[in-house]
């Protein structure tokens, strides 16, 4: 996770608010207790139906303000 963070900061500087946008979602998969649960990613890297929805409602509030 150390490494998508740093990644995270690089990636949030070409965001404009304008024509691109950054959400930096990567809590919306962790537990209470900060892990990973393999319950949402089995493999800890490929998200299943859970691990989508979790996704899905992450960046719903992001989509409506946008109209989409």
């Amino acid at each position: 996770r150390q490494n998508n963070v740093a990644l995270n900061q690089i990636i949030r500087r070409f965001a404009d608010g304008k024509n691109v946008h950054y959400m930096d979602i990567g809590d919306a998969f962790l537990e209470d207790d900060n892990t990973l649960s393999r319950d949402i990613m089995p493999d800890l890297l490929h998200l299943n139906e859970e691990g989508y929805q979790r996704w899905a409602e992450a960046i719903e509030p992001k989509l409506k303000e946008l109209g989409i």
